[in-house]
């Protein structure tokens, strides 16, 4: 994975080390429930009527990463700060539930 080291390498952004770097990333609600992400932020999701937690559409979440950049390294090292506590709700976005049933 080269996007980072060559995207702070190319010059076109300037950061000093231990200044943030804040990205967006958009995805389907669906690709909320799987992998690093559903693991750290299914507490944020609301319960559908049978209890089962669902990220809503337009849901925004925020994440926070410390990226470590080896000069000598391949790829860069990113690792979640926090663990599962780290996934704070931004944004509720839109219920998909009315009365019970999806809309």
């Amino acid at each position: 994975n080269r996007f980072l080291p060559d995207l702070l390498g190319s010059g076109h952004i300037t950061k000093d080390v231990g200044e943030p770097l804040v990205l967006a990333v958009v995805t389907h609600s669906n690709f909320m429930m799987e992998g690093e992400v559903g693991r750290a932020c299914q507490t944020q999701y609301p319960a559908d009527p049978a209890g089962k937690r669902k990220a809503q559409n337009n849901q925004v979440v925020m994440m926070t990463y410390d990226l470590s950049l080896h000069p000598d390294a391949e790829n860069a090292e990113l690792q979640l700060v926090g663990g599962s506590q780290s996934c704070q709700n931004v944004v509720n976005g839109t219920n998909i539930f009315e009365g019970g049933k999806p809309r």
